[in-house]
């Protein structure tokens, strides 16, 4: 039976999202500490009393007092926008609040990008051939490093010079993997060489994919002398970054990055030549 948002605690919705799907789901973590903020905050408070804009507003700066940002915030008000959403479409509440988002902050590009011989510099003091091959087929795809560690050797058509970083059957998400071309470094590195296995993971490390290269990667990086701002996503800024600096069009490095934005504005702020 539906109720008046006024006669529906807040509190009750939230739990009821949390029972029936929250704690089902993935980040089920991050909805419970996101419904705890919502409770804290808003104690007894109904459904109703959230069409109050300004009380909503109370609940953003309260969050910020916290050291959140717009992002974090956004993340927190999406649980509780999904809760009374869900008891809306139930049928429970006969009208839902309009919860706004906080407009997103630019977020820097994680990783400064790397010089040539910054880069020479990992790839001699790379400990394993395991980083080495990361190191090479992130600067020659500006994938993800997701990507790179998840890639399989039958995703890589060296007959027709592509890579499909995004394997048959896996779903795209917002993080895109696009199909990118083969740079004839790494044709001429691996298959004209016969340097590799023609199946399993690319980055393999005694013939087992690697889950994980932070650890390598920050015993190399203290190895040769690099500061904490250079870490794997350093590769795929550096990439970019080149492209751009050889007149590559903007709309190109954003379709090899992996970016939706027609505006490119996340291309520039990584390659902002």
């Amino acid at each position: 039976m539906k109720e008046e948002p006024k006669e529906v605690s807040l509190a009750s919705v939230l739990a009821s999202y949390y029972e029936n799907h929250g704690q089902y789901i993935a980040s089920a973590q991050q909805v419970r500490t996101a419904i705890g903020y919502w409770l804290d905050f808003y104690g007894e408070a109904s459904v109703g009393d959230l069409f109050a804009i300004p009380l909503q507003e109370q609940f953003h700066e309260w969050l910020r007092a916290r050291g959140q940002k717009n992002t974090s915030i956004n993340r927190n008000l999406a649980v509780g926008q999904s809760a009374i959403n869900r008891a809306w479409k139930r049928g429970e509440i006969t009208a839902c609040p309009h919860i706004p988002m906080l407009e997103k902050e630019a977020a820097a590009p994680r990783g400064r990008p790397l010089e040539i011989e910054e880069i020479r510099r990992l790839i001699d003091g790379a400990p394993s051939p395991h980083l080495v091959d990361f190191i090479y087929w992130m600067l020659g795809t500006a994938a993800r490093p997701s990507a790179i560690l998840e890639l399989q050797w039958e995703q890589v058509d060296f007959e027709n010079g592509i890579v499909q970083l995004n394997a048959d059957g896996r779903l795209q998400n917002k993080k895109r993997r696009p199909t990118v071309k083969l740079p004839n470094v790494l044709r001429d590195r691996y298959y004209n060489d016969g340097n590799y296995p023609r199946s399993g993971p690319v980055i393999a490390y005694n013939g087992r994919p690697v889950k994980s290269i932070r650890t390598a990667w920050r015993r190399t990086r203290a190895k040769v002398g690099l500061d904490d701002q250079v870490n794997a996503y350093s590769l795929r800024h550096t990439a970019a970054r080149w492209m751009r600096k050889e007149g590559v069009p903007a709309w190109d490095v954003s379709a090899q990055l992996g970016h939706k934005s027609r505006e490119f504005s996340m291309t520039e702020r990584y390659a902002p030549y």
